[in-house]
């Protein structure tokens, strides 16, 4: 709904008319922006000004309230989930929240070679496909998957993000 904007030099806001994306955009982020550490706060809820498509700077309302508390709670918490936090304020967002912590210990656990199979079988879905890229052999793919805990990921990961497809607010 409106384009993400640096606001205070190392942070940044945007609106998203389509809910259930926030988790596919910051995990595409966080790919992106690796080995570099991002926390964000996600907010749920209706807009209290208007907002324009370019710019999120100057709109104002829950989802800023609530994601601005989360990346609060984020730079105090010393256990659980240290990137995403998100409120909606119904009641799922404690078990939402306890999912993000339990993706997130499994990701950083990864080794790199871990990293590198797992995010390329995220793209190309077939071991095969990932050994001839990394170069290795079909059977080390699917032991540094297996390792790396990507299909019980994947599972975790597509149900929240089906679990979100059916919330309306």
């Amino acid at each position: 709904a409106s384009d993400f904007t640096v606001t205070l030099g190392d942070e940044c806001q945007g609106l998203m008319n389509v809910h259930h994306l926030w988790y596919e955009v910051i995990q595409r982020i966080m790919e992106e922006m690796a080995p570099v550490r991002m926390r964000f706060g996600v907010g749920i809820g209706p807009m209290s000004t208007h907002f324009e498509k370019h710019i999120a700077i100057g709109a104002d309302g829950q989802p800023y309230w609530f994601a601005r508390k989360m990346l609060d709670e984020l730079k105090q918490t010393r256990s659980g989930c240290r990137f995403i936090r998100y409120h909606s304020g119904e009641p799922e967002d404690i078990l939402i929240n306890a999912l993000l912590a339990c993706i997130e210990t499994i990701q950083s656990g990864r080794t790199e070679k871990q990293t590198a199979a797992a995010r390329a079988m995220a793209r190309h879905h077939r071991q095969e496909s990932v050994a001839e890229q990394l170069g290795i052999n079909q059977s080390a793919v699917s032991q540094r998957l297996q390792s790396a805990r990507f299909y019980e990921l994947e599972y975790a990961e597509s149900q929240l993000i089906q679990y979100l497809k059916t919330k309306t607010y």
